[in-house]
């Protein structure tokens, strides 16, 4: 046997990232590696980097993830000052003021299926999508409502799973636009 050599490339700062430090990666429908950093958002095509931070629009430069959407929209998270929306060259910012539960946006998940986007925050779940709008979620538990602190969502067979910090997994119903705690016992 011989060993295979694979040649890798590495990016830094010096080829046009805005930061060393990448908290996620996403490769759109298009082919585009999408890369957030703690200084904002690069798009890459396989050769150059368009950067995206505050100074364009985006509502925060710390991005802690990234989805795509319906119509190639691609949505941004940002760790404290909510969540941007790309559509084109359009910018559009959304916070607590929007609606988001938390600006503290930790994980994203758009279903296809559902045509919703997932929003989850360390304070919460909210989902989004054309006809509703934003919609927040608590759990109740023997009378008393707590917020979720999310960890990843999860899509099977139609089905969306979300898991969190603490509290288990819960299973959003489609049918109720509800949650509901999963027991696996």
């Amino acid at each position: 046997l011989h060993a295979q050599k694979f040649y890798t490339r590495n990016y830094n700062i010096n080829d046009g990232l805005q930061s060393n430090k990448i908290n996620t990666i996403f490769k759109d429908s298009r082919g585009f590696l999408w890369i957030g950093t703690d200084a904002g958002l690069a798009r890459f095509d396989g050769t150059n980097f368009e950067i995206l931070s505050s100074q364009n629009g985006l509502c925060g430069n710390h991005i802690s993830d990234i989805c795509q959407g319906k119509d190639g929209v691609i949505w941004i998270a940002t760790n404290n000052t909510g969540l941007a929306k790309l559509n084109g060259n359009t910018i559009t910012n959304f916070s607590t003021n929007s609606g988001v539960i938390s600006n503290n946006i930790v994980k994203l998940n758009y279903s296809k299926k559902l045509q919703t986007l997932f929003i989850g925050t360390d304070n919460g779940l909210t989902t989004y999508n054309d006809t509703l709008g934003f919609k927040t979620f608590q759990y109740r538990q023997r009378n008393i409502y707590s917020r979720l602190q999310i960890t990843d969502f999860k899509e099977l067979n139609g089905e969306v799973l979300i898991f969190t910090n603490g509290s288990g997994v819960f299973k959003y119903l489609k049918e109720l636009k509800d949650i509901v705690k999963q027991d696996f016992n």
